[in-house]
């Protein structure tokens, strides 16, 4: 430790002893998701982790999206002899429609709604193609189901649920129009299409599902809720990066004071109940961009865009909230070490400054805060 940090640490002043939607709340999407996404849920999207998990997924979608419109272009230019090259342009409407799409998400503090007018023209261009080039014996009739496949990972239920019932509507739609009295004889031309779209939509909505069960099992802690030790290991070096756009990044780690004891004392259960009571004290009283991870036994890591003074302030009011909230109804405290990442700093190099700066905060007396400089 320096001497900076050690004459910091003995200056520290005494103070005595004085309260999966969690997860979704904490578990942001990259560092290059929109600041400004609104909190609050809407229609299609539940609240603002799910916000910016619909970002986060966009964002790794659209290279995918075009090596598709590629495809189906190749797929057009062959075809292109035998039922003519005009759906190039509903195709390149698409194309168009998903630019702009992008464009105003990422100026809207609730992107899902210019991200789902998108992706309803787009199948809007794709019922244009199929009605000019055959209407009910169309093969584009069926191409519908190939958007329908991301509903899942981009909206909620009532999204997924709008979006293929709309699609569902224009195949029929299609159909009918161009020919009722062929689809009246023959229904399968239209029962075809619409139970592809129905059953990739299910086997999608099914495969994520059962992602987002597993990725929540790798990354959170199952008996605190809190975000674990492998989540910060993935996302700090995410958040160190914005260092470069100026944004300062600060790390608190907490530690309770004679945690020990507390299971000498009353045993492994009452241990556990005081680790959620705190994990939920501490996640209670953060920013929702404030990330709160359990980065092993009793310690905990607060991972947030602030600068050192006012990375103390929040330090030091968790620091109070745990004292006033006896966790499990004991008088706990908790020692808080603080640091700010410098220019360039690893991941390694800020968590062992904040270290020392916790070790400063229990040698000098613990529940306390101590920054390292």
């Amino acid at each position: 430790m320096t001497r900076k940090a050690l004459k910091e640490a003995a200056s520290c002043p005494q103070t005595p002893s004085s309260a999966l939607a969690a997860l979704l709340a904490r578990l942001q999407g990259p560092a290059n998701v929109p600041s400004r996404l609104a909190e609050g849920g809407s229609l299609l999207c539940r609240d603002g982790a799910e916000r910016r998990r619909l970002m986060e997924m966009e964002l790794e979608l659209r290279p995918v999206r075009t090596a598709l419109f590629a495809l189906l272009m190749v797929a057009i230019l062959a075809m292109g002899p035998y039922l003519g090259f005009w759906p190039l342009g509903p195709l390149a409407g698409a194309a168009i429609g998903f630019a702009v799409g992008d464009l105003l998400a990422s100026r809207s503090p609730k992107p899902e709604y210019p991200l789902m007018a998108a992706w309803c023209f787009s199948q809007l261009m794709i019922a244009l193609a199929a009605l000019r080039t055959g209407g009910a014996h169309s093969l584009f009739l069926s191409w519908p189901a190939i958007p329908a496949a991301t509903l899942t990972s981009r909206f909620n239920i009532r999204g997924v649920l709008f979006g293929v019932l709309y699609s569902a509507v224009l195949v029929v739609a299609v159909a009918a129009g161009s020919e009722p009295g062929t689809v009246l004889h023959h229904p399968q031309l239209v029962i075809a299409p619409v139970t592809v779209l129905f059953g990739v939509t299910l086997l999608s909505t099914a495969m994520m599902h059962s992602d987002v069960r597993h990725r929540y099992q790798a990354v959170v802690d199952p008996l605190t809720g809190l975000l674990n030790r492998h989540a910060f290991l993935q996302r700090a070096p995410e958040l160190l990066a914005r260092q470069r756009f100026g944004e300062p990044i600060s790390l608190i780690l907490a530690d309770l004071d004679h945690f020990k004891e507390v299971n000498d004392r009353h045993g492994h259960l009452v241990g556990d109940r005081v680790l959620q009571a705190v994990a939920e004290c501490l996640r209670s009283s953060l920013r929702a961009f404030d990330q709160i991870y359990r980065y092993g036994g009793e310690e905990l890591i607060v991972l947030l865009p602030a600068s050192l003074e006012e990375a103390v302030q929040t330090a030091e009011r968790l620091r109070q909230e745990v004292a006033c909230a006896r966790p499990a109804g004991l008088p706990l405290t908790v020692s808080l070490g603080v640091a700010c990442a410098r220019p360039g700093e690893t991941l390694e190099g800020l968590v062992a400054r904040a270290d020392q700066a916790l070790y400063a905060a229990k040698a000098a007396g613990r529940d306390r805060v101590c920054a390292h400089a």
